[in-house]
């Protein structure tokens, strides 16, 4: 139970440090130290468990998801400099409108989360485009990152299926399934949280519609935004979104189901730990080199 409440401050005190600014690669091995003297003291193999049991943790956590997180991100950014992002974003909120603008940054940010953009990727796009609505729908402005929220980091991060979020992997490995896993739980999961987190932000701009607040008087720096008209087409802008999903799809359900993992034994492991991860980091790679052979000439600085 010591142990328990050690590990839930110590995870505390790592976010804390990362909302003061502070890097995690520099503090998350100061505190899992100062843990290890709270929780076992100065005479219980302090050195033993920090190098053998805390950063062989860690060394195994970077091998099994490194090369997600990097083509994760090159995703990202291929996304977003070749402006599909802004254009899938754009064409939401335009089909739907300033009156549900609510909805339009949710849809925008779920959209692209679950398309394997990486969030906080989301976060910076969506961003200018719902200062725009929420303030032509005179809808306080302090409500924006709840939406971003809702769309980015909740069901299209942990509980869609197929998501390929690095949340929706991590358990791939222990559990021995892909990212398909349980899709009828999943897709509960999903509307309710969208149902409840949208229920919260309408009734939240409803009261402040009542007691007269509105978007509010904002000093805000113009963002070099480019014109619609020079935006991507959407079919074009959705398709690498539709190449992950497929792909992945592919790979977890067929592919790997047909092939004989029995070679694995002399790695260690077994194809139902590692296939689920595998499908996603291909289906990534896929659609990165899509965006590349596709985008060349538009993406000046590639390296």
């Amino acid at each position: 139970m010591f142990s328990i409440i050690g590990l839930i401050l110590s995870l505390g005190l790592i976010m804390l440090l990362a909302y003061k600014g502070y890097s995690t690669i520099i503090t998350a091995p100061i505190v899992a130290l100062l843990t290890l003297i709270v929780t076992t003291g100065f005479d219980s193999h302090l050195m033993a468990n920090y190098t053998e049991v805390y950063m062989s943790g860690f060394a195994n956590f970077v091998k099994s998801y490194f090369p997600l997180f990097m083509t994760g991100a090159l995703f990202a950014i291929l996304m977003e400099k070749a402006n599909y992002a802004k254009s899938i974003s754009h064409f939401i909120t335009e089909k739907l409108g300033k009156n549900k603008a609510i909805l339009s940054i949710v849809l925008s940010g779920a959209l692209l989360t679950y398309g394997g953009v990486s969030l906080f990727v989301v976060a910076f796009i969506t961003y200018p485009i719902a200062r725009t609505l929420f303030k032509e729908a005179d809808i306080p402005k302090r409500l924006i990152p709840g939406c971003i929220a809702l769309g980015s980091f909740t069901f299209t991060m942990t509980a869609a299926p197929g998501s390929p979020e690095i949340q929706n992997v991590i358990p791939m490995k222990y559990f021995g399934t892909d990212a398909f896993a349980a899709p009828l739980i999943g897709i509960i999961a999903s509307l309710l949280m969208l149902g409840l987190g949208m229920f919260y932000l309408t009734n939240q701009a409803k009261k402040a519609k009542l007691n007269g607040e509105g978007y509010g008087n904002h000093t805000e720096k113009e963002s070099n935004e480019i014109s619609i008209e020079k935006l991507p087409n959407i079919f074009i802008s959705v398709l690498p979104i539709l190449i992950i999903f497929a792909s992945n799809l592919f790979f977890s359900k067929i592919y790997y189901a047909l092939v004989d993992g029995t070679y694995l034994e002399n790695f260690n492991t077994t194809l139902s730990n590692v296939s689920g991860t595998w499908s996603v980091i291909i289906s990534i790679v896929i659609a990165d080199l899509f965006l590349v052979i596709t985008n060349y000439k538009k993406i000046k600085n590639l390296k």
